[in-house]
Protein backbone atom coordinates (compact mmCIF):
# COMPACT_ATOMS: atom_id res chain seq x y z
CA UNK A 1 0.00 0.00 0.00
CA UNK A 2 2.76 2.24 0.91
CA UNK A 3 4.43 1.53 -2.39
CA UNK A 4 1.63 2.20 -4.25
CA UNK A 5 1.01 5.51 -2.70
CA UNK A 6 4.62 6.35 -3.61
CA UNK A 7 4.20 5.29 -7.15
CA UNK A 8 1.15 7.49 -7.57
CA UNK A 9 3.11 10.70 -6.26
CA UNK A 10 6.50 10.21 -8.65
CA UNK A 11 4.02 9.89 -11.19
CA UNK A 12 2.01 13.18 -10.34
CA UNK A 13 5.06 15.23 -10.02
CA UNK A 14 5.85 16.26 -13.78
CA UNK A 15 8.84 15.48 -15.07
CA UNK A 16 9.73 18.80 -15.93
CA UNK A 17 9.80 19.80 -12.50
CA UNK A 18 12.11 16.87 -11.64
CA UNK A 19 14.54 17.69 -14.22
CA UNK A 20 14.08 21.30 -13.03
CA UNK A 21 15.23 20.05 -9.97
CA UNK A 22 18.15 18.62 -11.55
CA UNK A 23 19.02 21.69 -13.01
CA UNK A 24 19.17 23.29 -9.70
CA UNK A 25 20.92 21.02 -8.16
CA UNK A 26 23.68 21.50 -10.85
CA UNK A 27 23.99 25.27 -11.53
CA UNK A 28 24.72 24.80 -7.23
CA UNK A 29 27.36 22.62 -7.28
CA UNK A 30 28.70 24.93 -10.25
CA UNK A 31 28.36 28.19 -7.50
CA UNK A 32 29.91 25.68 -4.90
CA UNK A 33 32.53 24.51 -7.06
CA UNK A 34 33.55 28.27 -7.87
CA UNK A 35 33.65 28.90 -4.34
CA UNK A 36 35.82 26.51 -3.68
CA UNK A 37 38.30 27.55 -6.92
CA UNK A 38 38.17 31.06 -4.94
CA UNK A 39 38.46 29.68 -1.35
CA UNK A 40 41.90 27.64 -2.90
CA UNK A 41 42.96 30.26 -4.28
CA UNK A 42 43.46 32.70 -1.82
CA UNK A 43 44.82 29.85 0.46
CA UNK A 44 47.33 29.50 -2.12
CA UNK A 45 48.57 33.53 -1.93
CA UNK A 46 48.45 33.02 1.70
CA UNK A 47 50.95 30.36 1.33
CA UNK A 48 52.87 32.22 -0.72
CA UNK A 49 53.09 35.03 1.64
CA UNK A 50 54.04 33.52 4.43
CA UNK A 51 56.88 31.75 2.46
CA UNK A 52 57.87 34.91 1.40
CA UNK A 53 57.90 36.23 4.85
CA UNK A 54 59.81 33.04 6.01
CA UNK A 55 62.16 33.92 2.94
CA UNK A 56 66.28 35.19 3.58
CA UNK A 57 65.50 38.20 2.43
CA UNK A 58 64.04 39.35 -1.03
CA UNK A 59 60.83 37.47 -0.43
CA UNK A 60 60.58 38.97 3.25
CA UNK A 61 60.94 42.55 2.22
CA UNK A 62 58.80 42.23 -0.50
CA UNK A 63 56.04 40.90 2.37
CA UNK A 64 56.86 43.58 4.25
CA UNK A 65 56.36 46.22 1.87
CA UNK A 66 53.19 44.81 0.99
CA UNK A 67 52.08 45.05 4.50
CA UNK A 68 53.28 48.38 5.34
CA UNK A 69 51.43 49.49 2.42
CA UNK A 70 48.54 47.96 3.09
CA UNK A 71 48.56 46.25 -0.51
CA UNK A 72 46.23 43.61 -1.19
CA UNK A 73 46.96 40.45 -3.31
CA UNK A 74 43.66 38.79 -4.78
CA UNK A 75 43.11 35.96 -7.74
CA UNK A 76 40.58 36.71 -10.55
CA UNK A 77 40.04 36.02 -13.86
CA UNK A 78 42.20 38.51 -16.42
CA UNK A 79 43.93 37.74 -19.60
CA UNK A 80 47.19 39.22 -18.09
CA UNK A 81 49.31 36.96 -15.89
CA UNK A 82 49.46 39.45 -13.08
CA UNK A 83 48.52 43.41 -12.95
CA UNK A 84 48.60 46.01 -9.93
CA UNK A 85 45.53 48.65 -10.23
CA UNK A 86 44.65 51.12 -8.21
CA UNK A 87 40.99 51.57 -7.00
CA UNK A 88 39.55 53.88 -4.37
CA UNK A 89 43.30 55.27 -2.96
CA UNK A 90 43.82 51.42 -2.63
CA UNK A 91 46.53 49.56 -4.41
CA UNK A 92 45.84 45.84 -5.51
CA UNK A 93 47.39 43.15 -6.81
CA UNK A 94 45.77 40.87 -9.30
CA UNK A 95 46.78 37.33 -10.41
CA UNK A 96 45.22 35.87 -12.68
CA UNK A 97 43.12 32.23 -11.83
CA UNK A 98 44.76 30.56 -15.09
CA UNK A 99 48.06 30.55 -13.30
CA UNK A 100 49.15 27.34 -11.13
CA UNK A 101 48.38 28.27 -7.80
CA UNK A 102 51.80 27.50 -6.32
CA UNK A 103 53.74 29.59 -3.88
CA UNK A 104 56.76 30.09 -6.89
CA UNK A 105 54.60 31.17 -9.39
CA UNK A 106 52.98 33.20 -7.17
CA UNK A 107 55.50 34.55 -5.05
CA UNK A 108 57.81 35.41 -8.52
CA UNK A 109 55.00 37.49 -9.80
CA UNK A 110 54.02 39.32 -6.76
CA UNK A 111 57.85 40.07 -6.29
CA UNK A 112 57.53 41.59 -9.84
CA UNK A 113 54.69 44.02 -8.74
CA UNK A 114 55.82 44.79 -5.82
CA UNK A 115 59.75 46.24 -6.74
CA UNK A 116 58.26 47.91 -9.16
CA UNK A 117 56.68 49.90 -6.66
CA UNK A 118 59.32 49.79 -4.21
CA UNK A 119 61.80 51.54 -6.47
CA UNK A 120 59.32 53.60 -7.71
CA UNK A 121 61.30 57.12 -6.67
CA UNK A 122 64.58 55.75 -8.47
CA UNK A 123 65.63 57.38 -11.61
CA UNK A 124 64.37 55.26 -14.47
CA UNK A 125 67.70 53.19 -15.10
CA UNK A 126 69.31 50.20 -16.34
CA UNK A 127 70.31 49.42 -12.54
CA UNK A 128 66.52 50.05 -11.65
CA UNK A 129 65.23 47.91 -14.53
CA UNK A 130 67.96 45.14 -13.00
CA UNK A 131 66.92 45.33 -9.42
CA UNK A 132 63.35 44.59 -10.25
CA UNK A 133 63.77 41.40 -12.54
CA UNK A 134 66.34 40.36 -9.61
CA UNK A 135 64.10 40.53 -6.86
CA UNK A 136 61.73 38.26 -8.73
CA UNK A 137 64.41 35.77 -9.43
CA UNK A 138 65.37 36.18 -5.72
CA UNK A 139 61.82 35.51 -4.43
CA UNK A 140 61.71 32.85 -7.33
CA UNK A 141 65.12 30.68 -5.76
CA UNK A 142 63.97 31.50 -2.02
CA UNK A 143 60.76 29.43 -2.57
CA UNK A 144 63.12 26.30 -4.39
CA UNK A 145 62.85 27.39 -8.00
CA UNK A 146 66.28 26.45 -9.50
CA UNK A 147 67.88 29.41 -11.47
CA UNK A 148 68.16 27.48 -14.55
CA UNK A 149 64.03 27.17 -14.89
CA UNK A 150 63.07 31.06 -14.30
CA UNK A 151 60.08 31.96 -15.75
CA UNK A 152 59.35 34.89 -17.91
CA UNK A 153 58.20 37.61 -15.97
CA UNK A 154 58.30 40.30 -18.68
CA UNK A 155 55.89 39.53 -21.26
CA UNK A 156 56.63 42.72 -23.80
CA UNK A 157 60.56 42.12 -23.78
CA UNK A 158 60.81 38.22 -23.02
CA UNK A 159 63.37 38.59 -20.89
CA UNK A 160 64.22 36.08 -18.03
CA UNK A 161 64.41 37.04 -14.48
Amino acid sequence: MKYAALAALLLAVPVAAQNRAAEIDFENSLQDSSLLKSAQNSAAVERTLVAMNDGPEAGGKVVAYLREHDIKVSVKSQPEAVKTVVEKGRTSITLSDSLPAYPRVYGALIAKEIAALMLADMPACAERSYMRRATSGRVWTELGGEPSSLPVVEALTGDKV
